[in-house]
């Protein structure tokens, strides 16, 4: 698990060759992300399917608000066992 806040991302992005937009980005400067491993039980979509990914990113302060996938899906999804 890694905590990157919004301009440790941004300096990333630029250091992989992303153009980045001029735009005052103080609010998303200073808000934390976490990066971590998909959880085993994979993530739950929409459509009540799971699909699995290596990696995960959420915001750190509010954990509850949900996960976004990063990178392409490792697994086919599956029906959910709510």
């Amino acid at each position: 698990m890694i905590n990157l806040n919004g301009k440790q991302i941004r300096e990333l992005a630029e250091f992989a060759g992303f153009s980045i937009v001029e735009h005052d980005y103080q609010d998303e400067n200073e808000t934390e992300y976490t990066i971590a491993s998909c959880p085993k039980d994979g993530v739950l979509n929409d459509d009540e399917t799971v699909s699995h990914y290596e990696y995960v990113v959420y915001l750190s302060e509010y954990p509850e608000e949900g996960v976004m996938p990063l990178g392409d899906e490792i697994g086919k999804g599956l029906p959910s066992e709510r």
